[in-house]
């Protein structure tokens, strides 16, 4: 196996104002399998002969797993309502980019460009940092994204059928998180 690799990353932090925080984070990835033999996506017939049968050549495909563009940006900004507790506001949005969710790089199961938002208001101790009271919410706009997928097995052997499994990420959730540092 051999592959030819290109990423990029880069990260900031501003402090905007002393209340406003932003940050953000983007990576570029390329990613290129130059010889790479391995699973056959159902429907495609592996090689024949020679050292390499029975599977399926992938050399010029992506990796599973490999979204070219990943970003996030996030704010957070804290007023403070009192000598004794500040009120902090936070958000941060998440992109990615399309990608392969499987070994066998069937273009089939890939999962969709997504963009996901998360959110957090928080009451906290100023300057003791013992205690906090928090509304935490994920996935805001509950978009439904897989993390890994597969094909079923047995199912083209048995059943000359396609089929997947895979492992769905958690839909919006709200929390309410309380800690006490003692």
């Amino acid at each position: 196996w051999s592959s030819d690799v290109c990423s990029s990353d880069l990260e900031g932090r501003w402090q905007a104002t002393s209340a406003l925080r932003v940050n953000g984070t983007l990576a570029l990835l390329n990613f290129e399998w130059t010889s790479y033999f391995g699973q056959c996506a159902f429907g495609v017939t592996p090689i024949a002969t020679g050292p390499n049968a029975g599977n399926c050549e992938h050399s010029g495909e992506s990796n599973q797993l490999a979204p070219k563009v990943t970003g996030m940006l996030g704010a957070q900004y804290d007023w403070h309502v009192s000598s004794a507790a500040v009120l902090r506001a936070g958000v941060d949005v998440a992109y990615s980019s399309s990608y392969l969710l499987n070994l066998n790089l069937d273009p089939n199961a890939t999962q969709r460009a997504f963009t996901k938002v998360n959110g957090r208001l928080e009451l906290a101790g100023n300057g003791s940092n013992r205690w906090d009271l928090a509304l935490v919410g994920r996935n805001l706009a509950n978009r439904a994204t897989v993390s890994y997928a597969g094909d079923t097995p047995l199912a083209a052997k048995l059943f000359s059928a396609r089929s997947y499994y895979g492992f769905v990420d958690a839909p919006r959730s709200v929390a309410l998180e309380a800690r006490y540092r003692f």
